[in-house]
């Protein structure tokens, strides 16, 4: 996700608990002189209509059943622990895949209103560019 997830610096699965959930750690730059963010993550993912559509629910935990937890507490971070939001996509055409992202979280600490108002707008934006640009009806084919 770091290459794509929009200031993502490290993203990585620390327990896969079935094939549809995943506890994830991530930690988010943020610019001087503001700390950057982390947070651990529940992931579920729903499929219905025959595959063609997609629900992915993530929710902010603070502890994790997993091992790893404990490997992953970055003292340079603030710790996100109230974020949720989904990845809803649905497949409209053989080339075509509708996708709706949404996102609530309370980024924790003291953060700067400029700051906040433009994370809110660049992290999907840029997400969503970014994610563009890593498909390509080529690779479906």
């Amino acid at each position: 996700m770091e290459n794509w997830l929009h200031e993502c610096s490290k993203s990585q699965i620390l327990d896969r608990k079935n094939e549809n959930e995943v506890i994830v750690y991530q930690e988010t730059n943020a610019p001087w002189p503001v700390s950057d963010r982390s947070f651990i993550l529940k992931m579920t993912t729903e499929r219905s209509n025959e595959g063609k559509q997609a629900e992915i629910l993530f929710t902010a935990i603070i502890e994790s059943d997993s091992d790893d937890t404990s490997k992953v507490n970055n003292e340079d971070c603030v710790r996100v622990t109230e974020l949720e939001g989904k990845w809803l996509l649905k497949q409209v055409s053989d080339t075509s895949v509708h996708i709706l992202y949404e996102t609530s979280a309370d980024p924790a600490g003291s953060i700067p209103a400029w700051l906040a108002n433009a994370f809110v707008v660049d992290q999907p934006f840029n997400t969503l560019k970014n994610l563009r640009s890593k498909v390509s009806v080529n690779d479906a084919q």
